[in-house]
């Protein structure tokens, strides 16, 4: 087959510093981040002419954080839904792990600027390379009878949308400011954990540690009472 050269034509700059915490579907959160696009001349910002009309936009992008070589060579993958005990088709998922390591999502257009983009939504780790960008036109694409796979057994016992309450001590409330502190709830009250291990009890009393927006966030997680307790927030130095 022919070889194509495909560049970068944008970076997504978000809050998620690493892939832990990063949603499992780019629809489940409204945290704001932003296409910022290497435009070289004015006529390159005409590119942008007309999409003011519309609501949101399919994004293409490059899991850029997955090794290149594993991914070419990887044909089954155990997706988090099923708990990692069964393997699919890496074309059955949407595992990061696949060929040509590219990603597609759906996201919500919240302004245009004039080098960048401000969506609501999606699943991006800062640094993201985005390879294109398309309108999303619900006349064609919306597809009420369209079937969901291995994903409709399992839907049932794994709420996607379930929210959990976010509490922050007084001295971690003290470090951040309100629009820091409702960004990090919004990411962490669902659960960012690995279904497996939300799916045991015993993980309950493990601190998990995670670096968002410009802090490293200590926090555990309470399956029962579906809770989510920051323990410690720091300003990250790295």
């Amino acid at each position: 087959m022919t070889t194509y050269s495909i560049n970068p034509i944008a970076i997504i700059r978000s809050p998620y510093k690493e892939k832990f915490t990063v949603p499992r579907q780019s629809g489940l959160n409204h945290i704001q981040s932003e296409i910022i696009f290497d435009f070289k001349s004015a006529e390159e910002k005409l590119r942008f002419r007309g999409l003011e009309n519309f609501s949101h936009l399919w994004v293409t992008f490059i899991f850029h954080l997955v090794d290149e070589a594993k991914a070419n060579e990887q044909n089954l993958t155990r997706p988090p839904r099923l708990g990692g005990k069964e393997k699919m088709g890496i074309y059955a998922t949407r595992s990061p792990h696949r060929p040509n390591r590219i990603g597609l999502s759906l996201v919500k257009i919240k302004s245009i600027n004039e080098n960048s983009i401000t969506i609501i939504g999606g699943d991006f780790v800062d640094g993201t390379p985005v390879i294109d960008i398309k309108p999303y036109i619900p006349e064609y694409e919306s597809i009420p009878d369209a079937k969901s796979g291995w994903l409709n057994d399992i839907e049932k016992n794994h709420a996607l949308n379930e929210e959990y309450i976010v509490n922050f001590n007084l001295l971690s409330e003290s470090k951040i400011n309100e629009e820091d502190k409702k960004t990090i709830a919004e990411i962490l009250k669902r659960d960012p954990r690995p279904s497996f291990k939300r799916d045991d009890l015993e993980n309950d009393e493990e601190i998990l540690g995670v670096y968002l927006l410009d802090y490293n966030i200590l926090f555990k997680i309470d399956s029962v009472l579906k809770k989510v307790t920051i323990i410690e927030i720091k300003e990250n130095i790295r």
